[in-house]
C-alpha cells in the first residue's frame, strides 16, 4: 500500500454550494467607509491593489502564527512585534484597508441578494475554484469530504439554490473527472450503494468508503456484532460490481466499508495477526486528504476575529490557497520545504515590490527606512529617488473609475 501513499496528492477543491452552514454573528454592514488615513509614517497610496496589500500582510501574519492577535500587538514597538510588518505598511493603513475591503460591486447588490445570499463573495470564490482546477490536475485517488464555511443567511429559491444531499454534492464535485477511471474516497456521510453504482456505470469512477449500518441494502449478518470473533471479516459481492466488507477490529465493534474498486476477499498480509482486508488498508491510505488540509490551514492561518462573514470566507480562501500553492510548487520543482519556510518565502516575495516602493518615500521615519534597507533587496543607490506620485481616484479594477 506504500504506492498509494506516495501517489496520493492532498489537494482540496471546494464548490460554492458547499457553503451551507448558517452563521449567527452580527454583521458590520457593507456601507462605504470614508476615513482620513493619518498614518504615523506618512505612507502614501501605492500602486498595488487593496487585495495585494491585504494578501501580503496576511501571509506574513500566518507565518508568525498571528491568528486572533490584535493588530496593535503585531505592530507594537516593545521589541516583540513582527519587525517586517511596519516596513510594509502602518497599522492604521492596514486597519483602513481592512474596514474598506469589499468583494463585489455594491451597485445592484440589493437585487442580487434576493436570489443569492453569498453574492458578497461569490465572484472571488468561483474564480478561486476555477484557478485551482486550471492550475493542477489531481492524481488518480481523490478524497471528498465536507468543510462547512459559515455565512449569514439561508440560500433562497432560485438559480443558486442547489441540492446539498450527499449524492448530489459528490456528483457535482466529480464532474471534471468524469470518464477518467479515478477512484473516489468518501466517509459514511457520502457513501451509499446507489451512489457507488451510479459513479461506476455513468461516470466510470470507482468508490471506496465507510458506510453506515442503517443502509437498507446491507444484510443483517454484516451489521450484527453478536458472537463475532475479533479480526474476522465478512465479504459480500453483488452483480453491480459492489463489494461490501464487515470487519471486527475489537469486541462488539464493526467497520463497514463499500468498494467498487475491489472485487475479491483479499486480506492485507502486512497487517499480520490483525488481518485487515485490503479495502480497509486502501481506505486508510487515501481518506486523510481533507483532514490534512484542515490541520494545515488551522496550524498557520490568516484568520483573525471578524464579525463580517465575507471576510471570514476570504480568509479561508487564503488559507487553502497557501496549501495549494505549496503543493504546486513542490510538484513543479521537486523541492521539499516545511510549511513554515514556504509561507515565509512566499510572504517575502509577495511583499518585495511594496518594500521597494516604500524605499522611495522620503518622509518615512528613520527607523522604518533603516529596516527597509535591511530587508529589501533593492540597492542603496535607489534610496532617495523621487517618490512616485499617483493621481487620486478609484483603482483600475473598478468599473466606476
Amino acid at each position: 500500500m506504500d504506492d498509494f501513499e506516495k501517489r496520493r496528492i492532498e489537494f482540496y477543491l471546494e464548490e460554492t454550494d458547499q457553503i451551507t452552514e448558517v452563521w449567527g454573528g452580527e454583521s458590520s454592514g457593507d456601507e462605504n467607509v470614508v476615513e482620513n488615513d493619518n498614518r504615523s509614517d506618512h505612507d502614501t497610496d501605492s500602486e498595488q491593489s487593496v487585495y495585494d496589500l491585504e494578501y501580503d500582510h496576511e501571509r506574513d501574519c500566518r507565518a508568525i502564527k498571528g491568528r486572533h492577535r490584535s493588530t496593535l500587538d503585531l505592530w507594537k514597538t516593545d521589541g516583540l512585534r513582527a519587525e517586517l510588518l511596519p516596513c510594509v505598511m502602518s497599522e492604521k493603513r492596514f486597519q483602513f484597508l481592512l474596514r474598506c475591503i469589499r468583494f463585489d460591486d455594491i451597485r445592484g447588490r440589493d437585487e442580487r441578494i434576493k436570489v443569492d445570499k453569498i453574492t458578497h463573495i461569490r465572484w472571488v470564490f468561483e474564480h478561486f475554484v476555477d484557478n485551482c482546477k486550471n492550475a493542477y490536475s489531481v492524481s488518480e485517488y481523490i478524497t471528498i469530504d465536507e468543510k462547512l464555511q459559515a455565512f449569514r443567511g439561508v440560500q433562497p429559491d432560485g438559480p443558486f439554490k442547489l441540492d446539498n444531499s450527499a449524492s448530489s454534492v459528490v456528483n457535482r464535485l466529480v464532474q471534471p473527472f468524469r470518464n477518467t477511471g479515478r477512484n473516489i474516497t468518501t466517509d459514511n456521510w457520502f457513501t451509499s450503494v446507489p451512489l457507488a453504482i451510479d459513479l461506476f456505470n455513468n461516470y466510470k469512477l470507482t468508490l471506496v468508503g465507510t458506510i453506515r449500518k442503517n443502509k437498507r441494502q446491507l444484510p443483517i449478518e454484516f451489521t450484527s456484532t453478536k458472537n463475532r470473533p475479533i479480526y474476522t471479516s465478512y465479504f459480500g459481492f453483488s452483480e453491480d460490481k459492489v463489494t461490501i466488507v464487515s470487519y471486527t477490529p475489537k469486541k462488539n465493534k464493526i467497520a463497514l466499508l463499500l468498494s467498487t474498486m475491489h472485487h475479491s476477499s483479499t486480506i492485507d498480509e502486512s497487517t499480520k495477526e490483525i488481518k485487515k482486508p485490503e479495502i480497509i488498508t486502501f481506505y486508510n491510505c487515501t481518506k486523510g486528504a481533507v483532514d490534512t488540509m484542515d490541520k494545515k490551514t488551522e496550524n498557520y492561518t490568516v484568520a483573525p476575529k471578524s464579525c463580517r462573514w465575507p471576510l471570514t470566507v476570504f480568509y479561508s480562501i487564503l488559507n487553502i490557497a497557501g496549501v495549494n500553492s505549496q503543493i504546486i510548487f513542490q510538484e513543479n520543482t521537486k523541492i521539499k520545504m516545511s510549511r513554515l519556510n514556504f509561507l515565509k518565502t512566499l510572504s517575502r516575495q509577495l511583499m518585495e515590490e511594496q518594500l521597494k516602493y516604500r524605499l522611495t518615500i522620503d518622509l518615512l521615519p528613520k527607523t522604518i527606512k533603516f529596516r527597509l534597507k535591511q530587508y529589501s533587496t533593492k540597492t542603496n543607490e535607489a534610496t532617495g529617488t523621487s517618490q512616485r506620485v499617483r493621481a487620486s481616484g478609484r483603482c483600475a479594477f473598478c468599473e466606476r473609475a
